[in-house]
């Protein structure tokens, strides 16, 4: 919805620390940027709800990191997610291009369903080529959220600026003149 995508989250990070018994400041590497599409799908996993339906984001892994316990992780909690998510972002994908296939999001899914019918398939680096295919199937998604016809814009823009003259133009012609002419008739 329009609040949900207008509304900011700002975190705030100390970025300048001083060291213990001197005056002298260090920099801190700062935080990593999380997008905000991300964030609902960091909280959907999070708080174990689906992500929603028309969320193009992924979770955010070193975030969630915190959240899960190390039973989890060996038991495949972070290869379950990633997957998930992919399955998420692809039915996104397919459902707003016909030619969804033709992506390297979409072969990359590809690849990594081959990869993962093979018995020899690190479970490491599935999640990387997982988390790979999620990122170029997003950055098509975001593309197509931002993209704009200039030229149409700028016709947009002329149309208003002859409307705004025209009218402004019978405006102050005819009913500035009659408003003026009724307030001479009254006094």
């Amino acid at each position: 919805s329009l609040m949900e995508t207008i509304t900011p989250v700002v975190a705030l990070f100390p970025s300048i620390t001083a060291s213990e018994g001197s005056d002298r400041y260090t920099e801190r590497k700062h935080p990593p940027v999380i997008k905000q599409h991300d964030i609902a799908s960091t909280l959907s996993v999070l708080t174990g709800v689906p992500i929603p339906k028309n969320n193009i984001g992924t979770f955010h892994w070193k975030l969630l990191s915190h959240f899960i316990t190390k039973e989890e992780v060996e038991r495949g909690a972070h290869e379950v997610m990633c997957f998930y998510n992919l399955e998420q972002v692809l039915s996104c994908l397919k459902s707003q291009f016909s030619w969804y296939d033709q992506t390297d999001g979409y072969k990359h899914y590809l690849m990594l369903k081959k990869h993962l019918s093979d018995s020899k398939t690190d479970a490491k680096d599935a999640v990387k080529e997982c988390e790979k295919a999620i990122n170029k199937m997003s950055e098509v998604l975001e593309e197509n959220m931002s993209s704009y016809n200039i030229k149409i814009m700028m016709l947009g823009v002329l149309i208003l600026a002859i409307n705004v003259t025209v009218f402004g133009t019978w405006y102050f012609k005819y009913i500035m003149n009659d408003t003026n002419g009724s307030l001479l008739s009254i006094e």
